[in-house]
């Protein structure tokens, strides 16, 4: 009888061990890199505003070009979030 619980114990930690890695390696990265888009985009929209009510601009848009930069925010949040899982404590001065 405890051979069967502990089975069922160690198939329920390896079912925790593979949701762990996945939430480490692949959900937490993306939500970083969403941040990071985000933040490039309201930095973008933020600068044409500022732009056009000063003046430098004669009229306000958005264009593709500013999501596309605004990606280049989640890449690099994105790959520094997951870099970050690899980084072993033993390096540290």
């Amino acid at each position: 009888m405890k051979s069967v619980i502990l089975n069922k114990k160690l198939i329920s930690d390896e079912k925790n061990a593979g949701m762990e890695v996945l939430l480490k390696f692949l959900l937490l990265p993306l939500r970083s890199g969403l941040y990071g888009f985000a933040a490039f985009f309201t930095l973008l929209i933020t600068a044409k505003v500022f732009w056009y009510l000063l003046g430098y601009k004669d009229w306000f848009s958005v264009t593709i070009d500013d999501v596309t930069v605004s990606l280049l925010g989640f890449a690099i949040v994105f790959i520094v979030r997951f870099a970050q899982n690899f980084k072993t404590t033993g390096w540290q001065n």
